[in-house]
């Protein structure tokens, strides 16, 4: 078999299961059974729909994911790329009010921290992950050739408590041989 390619689906896919391994649980609906989004600069028609919604005790991440780690900064369809969508919700107190009324009653609200995390393929070695914060995180993913993934997070310290795993590794393909291997014979 030639080189594999991965999908943003399965950055997804991967998110959410290192989150899950981590033993967060996923937030998808509002209280009124509508999904959950956020608004960027109090403008409605700025809602955006997040790739997965995690929590865990007091924290919830909003996750954006793209298959390349520069996607996550370029625009598309000339809207603002989802690192600056995050950085803007996250840091305008009326946006996150909006979105804390959305959650579910059983979040303390007065407690809760909301954090985002951009996820993507590995950076180019020597790229430097500088837009880590208090707010922001970045789950990184490396394919490794026997259709493994290794995903590492990349956080504040603040952050680290949350997270008995920092560095997981996943099988990806196994299934996609497994079928092929079975179509061949």
């Amino acid at each position: 078999m030639g080189k594999q390619r991965i999908t943003e689906g399965e950055i997804t896919s991967l998110v959410r299961r290192f989150f899950r391994k981590n033993g967060f649980r996923f937030l998808s609906t509002q209280v009124n059974g509508e999904k959950l989004y956020y608004t960027v600069a109090g403008n409605t028609s700025n809602n955006k729909q997040p790739d997965s919604i995690v929590t865990k005790e007091d924290l919830i991440v909003i996750c954006e994911d793209k298959i390349l780690f520069t996607s996550l900064f370029s625009e598309q369809n000339h809207t603002i790329n989802d690192f600056e969508k995050l950085n803007r919700f996250l840091s305008s107190t009326v946006d996150l009010n909006l979105f804390k009324k959305k959650l579910p009653n059983h979040l303390t609200l007065d407690s809760v921290k909301i954090v985002g995390c951009l996820s993507s393929l590995s950076a180019k070695e020597g790229k430097i992950i500088d837009f880590i914060s208090d707010i922001l995180m970045h789950v990184s993913f490396k394919i490794l050739e026997n259709g493994h993934c290794c995903a590492t997070l990349h956080c504040q310290e603040n952050l680290m408590k949350y997270f008995t795993c920092q560095t997981i590794e996943f099988i990806i393909w196994a299934l996609q041989k497994l079928i092929f291997r079975w179509w061949q014979v």
